[in-house]
């Protein structure tokens, strides 16, 4: 049983999917409170701790639990933290909240596989590499990451599709506020459920505007907002002209 904590909804179907083509069962928390209230209440074998949510994030979810566990001297948890960086700065910030194992997001369905069973605990993976390629969309790519099912792969984009709007006017929303935390916040968000669908080029643009935002600094961000707005665009006419083939 596996408790995937994730606030993104395109992260957390993608992880479910690939968790249940494993034979695995799984709950969804959308933040580290609701992570630490659900191992209060139940039973799980693993935990999918994605480190960057609202509220309570990753970190101080992993510590609580970890804490909770030297308290009442029962079984350590296996937690495996999902993380868009490989930085040794932030493996090492993990591995002090309690982290036994990384995966880079996105991952593919062998990474997470090892994960559950053991592995991947000595050095943090970064995000699967990308094929260069001139699409926008890799459907093979993202249907093989779904476990050769085209059905959700087809279910996926349409939940992106349907979201892509409100997430792009999150991002512009903080860009005009001039707030590099939100810009920050928002682009990341936005970047996981890109790189997710295999819109690496779109990613990309998302990637550029999270630096931004972290560096604190946005003179360049309104040239990177109309880079990424291009990108979504291209990447939502490519799901609809998709979408008689997958119907």
């Amino acid at each position: 049983r596996v408790l995937v904590a994730e606030d993104n909804e395109v992260n957390a179907f993608v992880a479910v999917r690939m968790l249940e083509a494993l034979g695995h069962s799984c709950e969804v928390a959308g933040d580290g409170a609701r992570a630490v209230a659900a191992l209060e209440s139940g039973n799980c074998d693993v935990v999918l701790m994605d480190i960057q949510m609202p509220g309570m994030d990753g970190l101080e979810a992993m510590r609580r639990i970890r804490a909770r566990e030297r308290e009442r001297g029962t079984g350590r948890t296996r937690i495996v933290a999902l993380t868009a960086s490989a930085a040794k700065e932030d493996a090492e910030r993990c591995r002090m909240a309690g982290a036994d194992a990384f995966l880079g997001k996105p991952f593919e369905p062998q990474a997470l596989r090892e994960a559950l069973a053991g592995g991947l605990d000595r050095e943090p993976p970064g995000p699967s590499p990308a094929a260069p390629r001139a699409a926008v969309l890799d459907l093979a790519r993202l249907v093989s990451r779904l476990g050769d099912d085209p059905e959700g792969a087809a279910l996926l984009l349409r939940e992106f599709d349907a979201k892509a709007a409100d997430s792009l006017a999150r991002v512009r929303g903080a860009v005009q506020t001039g707030d590099p935390r939100a810009v920050e916040q928002a682009a990341h968000k936005f970047r996981g459920a890109l790189a997710w669908i295999t819109a690496d080029g779109a990613a990309q643009a998302a990637s550029r505007l999270e630096k931004l935002g972290a560096s604190g600094d946005l003179s360049g961000a309104a040239a990177a907002v109309e880079d990424l707005e291009r990108g979504v665009r291209a990447v939502r006419e490519e799901i609809l002209r998709d979408a008689p083939r997958r119907a």
